[in-house]
């Protein structure tokens, strides 16, 4: 599949798409333009368009990144943007947007939440790393850490991963989460799934 341009907002300097040998994508907006986008309302930061290719299908980590941005503006005279609206921008925004029951810690409401630490907030972000995946013969593939950033994921409530390995179980013993569906009501909590047998035997 070729390389395409992204229509996400992109909070790197390049000008080409990783992995591509094909011509450059659209040129990645000055800093200034880039700031005055992220603070308009309707703009939303989400995944990079890197699904359609495997060798680089977990470049995805645009909240992060723009957390980092944040966090380091924070020390300058004028911030671009607070780090509270930063985060509403990653959570409750976006939960808004697409009208799904997700974006909010209140009571009754599914504790589905990201730990982030702020002295892992670093350039290191931006890194680049190779993993295996198992499903494809161990091919190599293109990946973000940000071990130091995601202290902990907690999905219904249940901690899944934390500094940079996930629980014991997770996707074939412990099942958490679902699929939101757009315009549910409130209090949609799915409850953690503790199965016998295991994920990969039960989709057999």
């Amino acid at each position: 599949m070729g390389c395409t341009p992204s229509t996400a907002i992109s909070t790197s300097s390049s000008s080409t798409a990783p992995g591509c040998a094909g011509p450059p994508v659209s040129p990645t907006p000055a800093p200034r333009s880039r700031t005055s986008r992220i603070n308009a309302a309707g703009v939303t930061i989400g995944f990079s368009d890197a699904g359609a290719h495997l060798r680089n299908m977990a470049f995805y980590n645009f909240g992060v990144r723009l957390l980092n941005r944040v966090h380091q503006a924070q020390s300058k005279p004028r911030p671009f943007m607070t780090v509270e609206k930063a985060v509403h921008k990653l959570t409750g925004e976006l939960g808004d947007f697409y009208g799904i029951d997700a974006g909010r810690i209140e009571v009754g409401d599914r504790a589905d939440i990201v730990v982030i630490d702020p002295a892992g907030l670093s350039d290191a972000v931006d890194g680049y790393h190779e993993a295996p995946i198992a499903e494809f013969g161990h091919m190599s593939r293109m990946v973000n850490r940000n071990d130091e950033a995601v202290a902990a994921t907690i999905v219904s409530g249940e901690l899944v991963f934390r500094r940079g390995e996930f629980v014991d179980g997770f996707g074939r013993t412990l099942g958490t989460g679902r699929f939101l569906r757009a315009g549910e009501a409130r209090g949609t909590v799915a409850p953690v799934r503790r199965l016998d047998q295991t994920v990969a035997d039960l989709a057999l």
